[in-house]
Formats: C-alpha cells, structure tokens, sequence
C-alpha cells in the first residue's frame, strides 16, 4: 500500500476513533444523567406515595398506570403486602433484597437487577416511611433510558456525519497539499533510480520539502557526473577486458564466477554464465587445488592443461585424437586489506604454439635427416673413389649415385629456398590473367612422361575459355606437385582426372586418383614439411616431403586453400582453391599462422 493511502487510512481511522469515543463518552454522560434524574423522579414519587393519609389499591394502580411505575409495597419484615403488576401473595419475602436492604439502614435504597416478576432490567427505588412503618418501593424498566440513547444517537448522528464530511475534506486538502510535492519528489527519485538523472525538481511549498527539492537537484547534478565518469571507466575496462587474446575469469571465495571475457567463452569453447561454480567449467583435480591454495594462502601458481570437452590430460590426449587443446592457467589471488576478494585465472591457449614447436623441432630433425642421408652417401663413395684402384664401370656406378644423390639435396635445398621465399611477409609474386587451358596442358605434358612409365591416363575437365587471375609459375608448381603424387601413389594402369570448376568467388581445382589412400590419423599432418605416410615409398619415388607444404602456400598466396579426402586403399582428392578477385596480394603477416596449421 502506497504511503499516501497509508497516512490517509490512519488519519482516516484516527478521527473516526476520535468521533466514536467521543459519541461513547457523551452517550455514557447522558445515560448517567438521565439515571440520576430517573433516581430523582421515582425518589419523589415514592415520596409523594407516601404522603398518602390511606392505602387505596386502585387508587395506587391508577397512579402506577398514569406514571408508568411499578409499585411495591413491603411491611417492616420484608412481606409484600401490594404490588401493582402481579398477585403480590405469591411473591416471595423481600426482606433481604438490596434497596430494601439499604432502606432499613440509610431510609433510601436503589437498586439495578433483572426484576425476578417482569424479566426486565429494572432500577428500584426504596423508602422507609416512618409515618406507616412499612417500605414504599417503586420501580421503572431500563429501556426507558434505551428509548431515550436512541433518541439521543438520533439527534446526534447528523452531526456526526457532518463532522466526519468537514474533517474528510480537510483531511483531503492537508493530504493534497503534503503529497503533490511528495509524489513529484518520488517521481523524479524513481527517474533517478531507472538513470534518468537529468530531471529537476521545482517544488515551492512546504518549506521543508523544498529545501529537500533544493538538495536532491545538486546532488543529482553530481550523481550524473559520477555516472558518466564510472560508465566511461567501465567501458573502458571491458573493451580492454574484451580485446584481450588471453582468456580472463575472476571468481569469488566461493569460486562463483563474478565475470569473464570473450576470450575465455572462446578458448574453453562454453557458455559460460555470471554465477556459475568454476568446477562447472574444469574438472581437473590439481587446477581445483591450486585454486584452493589461491584463495586460502594467496598463493600464486601456473598449470598446464591439456583439454577435450569435459576430460583433461591423458583422457583428453586419447578421446581427441588431435582436436585437444593445451592451455596454460595462471591463478592469481586478488587481496585487498589483507583479505582475499577472489581468484583470477589467465588462460592462454597454447595449442597451436605447441604445435608450431612441435613443427619446428621435426622440421629441423627431418631436414637433417633429409641432408645427412645423401651426404653421407656422397662422402662414402667419394672416400671409396680416392681410396681404392675401381675399373671405369664401377667408378660410372659410384659417380651416378652421387650425382643422383646430389641432385636428392639439389631438390631439397630449392624447395626450401621456394619455402622460405614464400613465407616471407614482403612476398607479393606477380599476378596476371592467363588462360586456363595452357596451364593445365602445361602440367598434363610436364606430368605425362612419369605417368607414362606407370601406364597412368591423366584425364581433364575444365572450362575451355575460362581466365583465371594467377602467377602462372607458382599454379604450375602447385598443380605438377599434387599430380605427381597422385602419380607416385596409384597403382599402375589406373587413372588420374584434374577438374577445375568456377564458382563465384573462386575457382576450385580437383586432382583425384586411385592410389593407397591416406590414413584418418594422418590427414591432419600431411602438409607439413617433410612428412611422410609412408616414408620408405615417399624416399623410392623421388620425393623431398616439401611437395604439399608448398601447394598450401601457393594456395595461400593467391587468397584460397588446400584441403584433402581420401580413404584407404580407394583413392584421394585434393581440392586446392584461388581467389577471382585482385585481392589476393594481401600481406603475409595477417596470414603467417595459416602456413603452420596441418
């Protein structure tokens, strides 16, 4: 209930209270006037009886009638001798009733009973007379008096109303003028409440209120200053809080969590809600207990984590199977006065900079591997060559296999060298139009002669007209490369088909074959450098393991990609795509990660 109603229902209440006392009070007053003056009247009658020279029962009949009274009449031992209601021989002594009683002592007695002849509330009047010596007692029902209160209560009730109208009028001016500046008062609080601080308050009267009007208004001057300053500060903080790469979750003594950033909904890859309990989020063990140890010793402290939905470590490692994600945590105890306010967990997911270690620790294993094979050929037949007496046909043998290892390195070495041309951040090959239909013939004629030795058609189709925007050497590479492999993993006297097909924003080149197939678990790795499915047949046919690294950053290069199906021992199709567009000299830097991923 508003306040309002609240002061007008007391108030309401209150002078009704106030009215009805008063009308109880005087009824009251009233009643005992009327009382003593009935005491008077029977007094005076009982009186005037017993100036009586003779006792005449008509005669006190009569009078009993004419002033409706009750007679009675008792001798000096309590014997009714006359009444002028009822056969007084059958009523019983009244010797010890209380009027007659107080008679005999104070010579006036009265008395209020249920009279015990008429069932009626009765007031009695009791004289001793001295002259007949015997007790006059005259009587009169109550509701004498109840026929004058409602006389009384009828009189009055007019005027009651017309008091109770006057006071609810004014009551409704004095509330009126107390409550409009009140409720413009509580209007603009509510405005301010909602952030709704440019409201003012312009009140003139009561004197006190306007001088709370004259506080509220500077005061909301400056609540809205600090508003703007705390909403300004705030945004500031969460557009710091969001840019972050790091993930950032701040959580309570009861490891509720308070907030966290956009950063940390994307690495944990969940939705993550203000309130919830951060076991909800990890279930790791360790991670839970130096988050204990944070909040209770405020202790600082790192973890790593390998994740996968809901299993972490090992069983994270095994139900991923690649798709896992290594994360750092730093847990930091947020104190204040000595008290720990919370924790804050900084995630950084490391996945892919384990994996690029990962990468670049094989990649150096592999080119070493790769290099000290044919040089430690080259040295053992160029030791062999000095040291011993070999026949013209023996030293041809041993001069073709260093040439040929030579040449393994000589093809090393250039892809490498394409490599690292291509990832340099400057790297902006020159782009042209060039007809389609010459570069595929170009890779088919380049192609046919290894194809040939496996009896190998290499089948095409393409749109004959079609322009495509390109650096036609890097296409070439690209292409040759993922039709020699196609080549070096088919069986013979199978078939290879290129098609390329034109899309609206690029043009989509598929080379299929029918070969061995690669394996699920090494579809991720194949464009990495050096590696291998099967490393044995990679090395007899000739390859540097560099082949698919560098149609990924070709691919890269003219804006498009490179992505691979295949099943086991059915075949496989590489699809390598390029942009239509010009923008495809678009800096290396903002694409560099690109040429790690597998």
């Amino acid at each position: 209930m508003k306040f309002k109603k609240q002061i007008s229902l007391l108030l309401l209440v209150t002078i009704l209270l106030i009215l009805f006392a008063s009308l109880f009070t005087a009824r009251s007053v009233f009643s005992s006037v009327i009382k003593e003056q009935e005491k008077v009247e029977l007094e005076n009658k009982a009186t005037f009886i017993d100036s009586f020279e003779t006792i005449d029962e008509k005669v006190m009949k009569e009078f009993a009638i004419s002033n409706q009274i009750r007679i009675t009449l008792v001798d000096n031992k309590g014997i009714v001798f006359f009444d002028s209601e009822k056969e007084y021989s059958l009523m019983d002594s009244h010797f010890y009733r209380e009027e007659i009683k107080i008679a005999r002592d104070s010579k006036i007695g009265f008395a209020t009973r249920k009279s015990a002849t008429t069932k009626d509330e009765t007031l009695y009047c009791a004289i001793f007379s001295n002259s007949k010596n015997i007790f006059i007692r005259v009587a009169a029902p109550l509701s004498k008096f109840s026929l004058l209160n409602s006389q009384f209560i009828e009189a009055i009730l007019p005027i009651i109303l017309i008091i109770i109208t006057i006071l609810s009028i004014a009551l409704y001016l004095i509330l009126r003028y107390l409550f409009i500046p009140i409720e413009s008062l509580v209007s603009v609080s509510s405005s301010y409440a909602k952030g709704e601080l440019d409201l003012r308050t312009h009140i003139q009267s009561p004197y006190e209120i306007k001088e709370l009007s004259k506080t509220l208004n500077p005061m909301a001057g400056e609540l809205q200053k600090k508003m703007q300053n705390l909403e300004r500060e705030k945004n500031e903080y969460f557009l710091v809080l969001d840019s972050m790469q790091e993930g950032v979750i701040f959580i309570d003594t009861k490891q509720a969590i308070v907030l966290c950033n956009k950063s940390a909904v994307t690495i944990l890859g969940k939705a993550i809600k203000k309130g919830m309990v951060i076991r909800d989020i990890f279930s790791d063990i360790d991670l839970m207990s130096k988050i204990n140890n944070s909040l209770t010793h405020f202790e600082r402290s790192e973890i790593e984590l390998c994740v996968y939905k809901q299993y972490t470590g090992e069983m994270a490692s095994i139900y991923g199977r690649g798709n896992e994600k290594n994360l750092l945590i730093t847990i930091s105890c947020m104190e204040r006065n000595g008290l720990c306010e919370g924790a804050l967990l900084t995630i950084v997911d490391t996945t892919e900079i384990n994996k690029l270690e990962r990468i670049r620790k094989d990649f150096v294993s592999n080119v070493s591997h790769e290099l000290k094979t044919p040089l430690t050929s080259i040295g053992g037949f160029t030791e062999i060559l000095i040291n011993n007496q070999l026949d013209s046909s023996q030293s041809l043998e041993f001069y073709n296999d260093i040439y040929t290892n030579y040449q393994n390195m000589k093809a090393i070495i250039e892809d490498l060298l394409l490599l690292s041309s291509l990832e340099k951040n400057n790297a902006k090959p020159t782009m042209e139009e060039y007809p389609l239909s010459s570069i595929i013939d170009s890779v088919i004629k380049t192609a046919t002669p290894l194809a040939n030795k496996k009896n190998i058609t290499i089948k095409k189709d393409y749109l004959k007209n079609l322009i495509i925007y390109c650096n036609e050497s890097l296409l070439k590479q690209a292409l040759i490369n993922l039709v020699v492999n196609a080549i070096n993993y088919s069986p013979d006297n199978s078939n290879i088909k290129i098609s390329v097909s034109d899309k609206k924003y690029e043009v989509i080149f598929k080379v299929k074959d029918k070969g061995i197939g690669i394996p699920a678990e090494d579809i991720n790795r194949i464009f990495e450098r050096f590696y291998r499915v099967d490393k044995n047949r990679s090395r007899d046919s000739g390859g540097t393991g560099l082949g698919l690294s560098i149609v990924k950053h070709i691919a890269i290069l003219h804006s498009g990609n490179i992505s691979v199906e295949s099943k086991e021992n059915k075949g496989s199709t590489f699809t390598f795509t390029i942009s239509k567009t010009n923008n495809v000299l678009s800096s290396l830097y903002k694409k560099s990660d690109l040429m790690y991923k597998a």
